[in-house]
């Protein structure tokens, strides 16, 4: 059974109204050690994940089209706000959302970018996986135009993937050089990986929406120029990741938003 949800990645700022009303965060339990991953706990349960973002938005300045790939690996888990024990998490072994979305922007209605203005996104793909490995990850650019790439970690296996969702309502916006979007995808486990999801099962989750925050824009977000494309880089930053079920009004727009950045930083509980 497929659910969706949103994740919010190269693009960033502030959040745009989401298309599907989602109830709180539902309680779920994962095992990593079911799928071969060092943890030191044989379950986690858990209704918030604290993630990072690692990313990098190429964007042709004249017609506005642009691809987002990146990284946004879970660094804590919580439960109603405190953390929990997560069995070496980001050391033993890691967890992170490898995605690529691709989209167009337009500036004053038109197809373009403009780096000090107000630029709209209209998004129009997306893949991503939920990977597990071994080890912990790091997250580095080569260059100002680089996309990530991650080391540290082996024996990587997918634990869930996704894409665009159908329902439709995935946008963005960059505001003088910050990002904002809410993009809404399928969210669907590998069935060879059921001793991961424990509660619930593999075929019981129903929404994930992740949201994006930086706690010092200037220090982990740059905007660059080369050869007729912007480079829009985000290296950390943080935000949450949370199961929700979708209110009964919205059953036909489950969404599971991946990738916005930018948004103003919201102090979490340890």
């Amino acid at each position: 059974m497929g659910y969706t949800r949103p994740i919010f990645g190269g693009l960033i700022a502030a959040a745009l109204a989401c298309g599907t009303a989602l109830a709180a965060p539902i309680t779920v339990t994962w095992d990593p050690a079911a799928s071969g991953l060092n943890a030191t706990v044989s379950s986690i349960t858990q209704n918030n994940q604290v993630v990072s973002d690692f990313s990098t938005t190429v964007i042709n300045a004249t017609t506005g089209a642009f691809t987002d790939t990146g990284y946004l690996p879970i660094t804590q888990f919580q439960l109603n706000g405190a953390g929990v024990s997560n069995g070496g998490l980001t050391s033993s072994y890691s967890l992170y959302y490898e995605f690529t979305a691709t989209g167009t922007f337009s500036y004053n209605g038109s197809p373009g970018f403009n780096p000090g203005g107000t630029d709209n996104a209209t998004f129009t793909g997306l893949t991503y996986s939920l990977i597990g490995a071994n080890g912990g990850a790091s997250f580095t650019f080569a260059n100002p135009t680089a996309n990530p790439t991650i080391s540290g970690t082996t024996g990587a296996v997918t634990l869930a993937g996704g894409s665009l969702s159908p329902s439709g309502g995935s946008s963005g916006s960059v505001t003088g050089g910050l990002p904002s979007a809410q993009v809404f995808a399928t969210f669907v486990p590998n069935s060879s990986e059921s001793g991961f999801f424990i509660a619930p099962p593999i075929t019981g989750y129903v929404g994930l929406n992740l949201d994006s925050a930086f706690t010092n824009t200037t220090s982990v977000v740059s905007l660059s120029s080369s050869g007729g494309d912007y480079y829009l880089q985000v290296n950390g930053g943080g935000g949450d990741a949370n199961f929700a079920v979708p209110e009964p009004s919205s059953l036909a727009l489950l969404g599971f938003g991946l990738l916005g950045l930018g948004l103003m930083f919201r102090p979490k509980t340890a």
